[in-house]
């Protein structure tokens, strides 16, 4: 938004990502820019994607329609995931069998 440069403001910091860790469902997920959403189901080695400007109630899973942004979260999400071994997650949840 120009809002804050005619109002004479200062730029609102950019959004950083959203971090999820769900503790007792072994789910993992990003929220991206405020709009886009990740998130990856260890045991049922499930993605989902939404895009919650369109879709706030999460009924469409765009995994195979945003290709792109998928991979961008997809590696945000495993990241996340190893920098925090040890602390919140078993080794590696993206392998076969964990």
């Amino acid at each position: 938004s120009l809002a804050f440069g005619v109002r004479g403001e200062p730029d609102p910091p950019p959004r950083r990502p959203i971090y999820l860790v769900g503790a007792h469902s072994d789910t993992y997920g990003v929220i991206d820019e405020g709009r886009w959403k990740l998130t990856f189901n260890r045991g049922m080695s499930y993605f989902e994607l939404y895009d919650l400007e369109s879709d706030p109630g999460e009924v469409r899973n765009l995994i195979d329609r945003e290709p792109q942004i998928f991979q961008k979260l997809r590696g945000m999400v495993a990241d996340f995931i190893e920098a925090g071994k040890g602390l919140y997650t078993d080794p590696d949840p993206f392998q076969e069998g964990n």
